[in-house]
């Protein structure tokens, strides 16, 4: 099935030596999909390719109510894709023009891709304990 991988690993480690303080480091993996349109996966431009992300958070608890955080996503900066789909280029003359002639369009695979690094810092206020 098209952007459906075949495999898709999740992993948490969290670590809380304290009641006041805690972090997690957290895996995400998947195979590689096939993209939309590519049902019978013959495309040259082959699958969306697999990737493997890991994310750390970290939790101190000023009060009961208070916290503050601290959090990283895709630590390593990865480049990848999440989604690819099959479609025809009309900008395939020099300096991606565009071609007005559709018999000469390029079949191209177009892929969403994923976000790059992303850090947070900030306070959370729990009304209910």
């Amino acid at each position: 099935m098209s952007g459906v991988p075949l495999h898709i690993g999740k992993l948490d480690f969290d670590y809380a030596p304290g009641e006041r303080w805690s972090a997690n480091l957290n895996l995400t993996a998947q195979s590689s999909t096939i993209a939309r349109g590519d049902e019978n996966n013959l495309d040259v431009h082959g699958t969306v390719p697999g990737f493997a992300l890991v994310n750390l958070a970290w939790q101190y608890k000023v009060t009961g109510q208070l916290e503050v955080f601290a959090k990283i996503d895709n630590l390593f900066d990865r480049l990848y894709s999440t989604f690819g789909t099959l479609g025809t280029n009309a900008f395939n003359l020099p300096g991606h023009a565009f071609n007005p002639n559709p018999a000469s369009w390029s079949p191209e695979q177009f892929r969403s891709i994923g976000p790059g690094r992303g850090a947070w810092i900030g306070l959370a206020y729990h009304f209910a304990d």
